[in-house]
């Protein structure tokens, strides 16, 4: 029975042992991403991945919920070309999001009554005027 953070959201089950899974504590046991350092984290955490397993650099992705889901969100914005897609669950734009404007696969998902990281944010980050999470006339957006 898979139990806790570490059960990768029901992923690993799902994945057969035909994925690599990795779950990083962010620096300073969170995802401030202060000047970029989570970024360059996690940039250096792939290509130490990839130069000691066999990985598919066609599809790597990125999730988190709450401030991981910020950070995967500061990762969409810097590492479109690194990544296929992110999930950003219950997330908020605490990470930043610097670097390209390229799109970006994006799924977001927020709770309407969430109390620490408000629909707002949710919505705002879904909207992004930066281009970052849509490709121009390629939008598709459900509202639930």
């Amino acid at each position: 029975m898979e139990t806790g953070t570490w059960a990768y959201y029901g992923l690993q089950r799902l994945a057969d042992n035909s994925a690599v899974f990795v779950a990083p504590q962010g620096l300073n046991n969170g995802w401030a991403n202060a000047d970029g350092e989570d970024v360059t984290f996690v940039d250096d955490m792939i290509r130490r991945i990839v130069a000691d397993l066999c990985v598919d650099t066609t599809q790597r992705f990125a999730t988190g919920f709450s401030y991981g889901g910020a950070m995967s969100y500061a990762l969409a914005c810097s590492g479109a070309t690194v990544f296929r897609a992110v999930a950003v669950l219950g997330g908020g734009q605490l990470s930043g999001c610097s670097g390209g404007t390229q799109p970006i696969a994006y799924l977001g998902v927020h709770g309407l009554r969430d109390s620490v990281l408000g629909i707002s944010g949710g919505r705002a980050m879904r909207d992004s005027p930066s281009g970052t999470t849509a490709a121009p006339g390629r939008s598709v957006r459900r509202r639930v």
